[in-house]
């Protein structure tokens, strides 16, 4: 993500649904070096894999799971461009869609 300019440094996660649960990026880890064994397990009780540490978001992906039993996966990013347009143009509505 930080080579397409999404994201920097440890900013934003991503999961997917897994086997009941879903796998999520770790903390603290910049995407760059991140790799496969630094991924998650959490299963739909939030329990996961001992000595892991999961996104501090990590409740945020398992509602939107919960939520939506269509998902199949989350991007939380910081895109560097999006975030600079979205600031000029004015005050921020939120939105829940």
């Amino acid at each position: 993500m930080t080579r397409l300019g999404l994201n920097q440094g440890t900013a934003g996660n991503v999961s997917v649904r897994y086997e009941g649960g879903m796998l999520i990026t770790p903390t603290g880890i910049p995407y760059e070096k991140l790799t496969e064994s630094h991924i998650v397990w959490i299963d739909a009780s939030g329990q996961h894999e001992q000595g892991k540490l999961p996104s501090s978001e990590w409740r945020f992906h398992m509602a939107a799971y919960q939520t939506r039993p269509d998902a199949q996966a989350v991007v939380h990013n910081h895109a560097v461009h999006c975030t600079r347009c979205r600031s000029l143009t004015g005050p921020f509505r939120r939105s829940t869609t």
